[in-house]
């Protein structure tokens, strides 16, 4: 199962993609969902996106997106 990633509102908020270390957020779900799951790290941009992506897979979503 593939995973979206969605950075859209992250760099409308920030002007930049998301990258380095720090708290990152993320709503899995997509658009269309009644209910989102946060998920919160405190750890680099590419682990935190990785546990996102394999949280999302174990609840059977197709979409993130990266809290900004």
């Amino acid at each position: 199962m593939t995973v979206t990633v969605n950075t859209r509102e992250y760099v409308n908020n920030h002007g930049k993609m998301p990258r380095g270390f720090g708290s990152w957020a993320f709503w899995i779900g997509d658009d269309t969902s009644d209910i989102k799951k946060a998920l919160w790290f405190y750890c680099s941009y590419r682990e935190a996106k990785k546990e996102a992506v394999a949280m999302a897979k174990k609840f059977g979503y197709t979409t993130i997106t990266v809290g900004s």
